[in-house]
């Protein structure tokens, strides 16, 4: 449903059946009812993210969440959501329970805490999508040769958050399989640790803000890490860890949900994103459950 609250018919012998249908909730006939799911990379997660910036995947959805996951993006593309466009899902949270809840998953937020301390503030989510695209030369409707194209850049350059010392990480679910063909995004190990200089109308195909990008000279040399993960798998990674993503030449689209986190003790300075996109809600308070919204 649109609440993000389907309507259960029987809960019974530990099975669960639903009343109402969808594409992604047929599956879950006769689902049994699972506890949390352990963390997909146990103990070792922290040990990379601290070495490499980025671990995935951290983790997984119970499936009936990442159904309802979709759902949600699937009931916004049929009224007409250009989920493409970066602000039209900006804080959804607040406006879909599915989208507060995968926010605020207790195993989720278990890990952010270990990373940013017991006091773990959301600062922002949004869906980022890469849909289907034909490239043909004979074609006048063919789309750009860059499109969807994202040049390698670290997040905290552009998102005013002080001081540079407190860690800010942001976990990305998967709500679509994501792979290299549909444009899963690239991580650069160690990058984290260093900040670096990101050159404007270095990269015309970047849709980044002024054709941004990170000069491959200034990368290490070692190839990237694709960060390829199955509906309902999240990884977590550093603000500072370089990243990219490419086109997607699949035929299937790809969407991901971005959930940004940041310890309470930051400021915030002025950035070129409108402001309406930081909405601080305190998730966690002392390390236990709560919600309260800050004021920038």
């Amino acid at each position: 449903s649109r609440s993000g609250r389907p309507s259960l018919n029987t809960l019974a012998k530990g099975f669960l059946v639903e009343r109402t249908w969808s594409k992604a909730t047929m599956l879950l006939t006769l689902l049994p009812l699972l506890p949390l799911l352990p963390l997909v990379s146990g103990s070792e997660w922290r040990k990379d993210l601290q070495q490499q910036g980025f671990a995935f995947p951290l983790g997984k959805f119970d499936p009936y969440l990442t159904a309802r996951l979709v759902d949600q993006v699937n009931d916004w593309e049929k009224q007409g959501l250009a989920i493409e466009q970066q602000n039209a899902t900006w804080n959804s949270h607040f406006r879909s329970d599915v989208v507060m809840e995968a926010a605020t998953d207790p195993q989720v937020l278990d890990a952010v805490q270990e990373v940013v301390g017991k006091d773990v503030v959301l600062l922002h989510t949004t869906f980022f999508a890469k849909y289907p695209r034909t490239l043909s030369i004979d074609s006048s409707e063919s789309s750009p040769k860059c499109l969807t194209i994202i040049g390698t850049h670290q997040d905290r350059t552009y998102w005013g958050i002080n001081p540079e010392s407190k860690p800010v990480v942001s976990v990305w679910v998967a709500i679509d399989n994501v792979t290299m063909e549909n444009g899963a995004m690239q991580f650069f190990p160690g990058t984290h640790k260093t900040k670096l200089e990101h050159v404007k109308g270095y990269d015309e195909c970047s849709a980044l803000y002024d054709s941004q990008s990170i000069r491959p000279e200034d990368l290490p040399s070692e190839e990237p890490v694709n960060m390829e993960l199955k509906p309902g798998e999240y990884g977590i990674f550093d603000s500072q860890a370089a990243h990219r993503s490419g086109r997607n030449t699949s035929p299937h689209r790809r969407i991901g949900l971005t959930m940004i986190y940041v310890p309470a003790e930051v400021w915030f300075s002025e950035t070129n994103i409108k402001e309406t996109w930081r909405v601080p809600l305190k998730v966690r308070c002392g390390g236990k459950p709560c919600r309260e919204r800050i004021e920038l």
